[in-house]
């Protein structure tokens, strides 16, 4: 059936619902048939980017935890300004070397 005599059977009154349900199921077996891409895709957002999405959230807390702790040790006086300066610089220089 083309879509013009589904329209007029639908006006009229003279399709029933489990016919028009039944046409309706039809067109999403079309939709299923697009499994085998979503497999892949999905196999692909699971094997590579949750991954690296592990990986850059624990060196985002390392880098935070290094930065804080710099901080602190060179306010409570423990670090001199120049150690404190030169290992910021490492560390920025490190943030930035990850930088592609």
């Amino acid at each position: 059936m083309d879509a013009k005599t589904i329209k007029q059977q639908i006006i009229s009154g003279a399709l029933s619902e489990d016919e028009l349900s039944a046409i309706l199921n039809k067109g999403n077996s079309l939709s299923k048939r697009g499994g085998f891409l979503k497999t892949i895709l999905k196999g692909f957002i699971e094997g590579y980017t949750a991954p690296n999405m592990w990986r850059m959230t624990l060196e985002t807390f390392l880098l935070f935890s290094v930065i804080t702790g710099i901080i602190i040790l060179s306010y409570a006086g423990h670090l001199d300004m120049m150690i404190t300066s030169v290992l910021l610089a490492f560390v920025l220089g490190f943030i930035f070397g990850k930088i592609k």
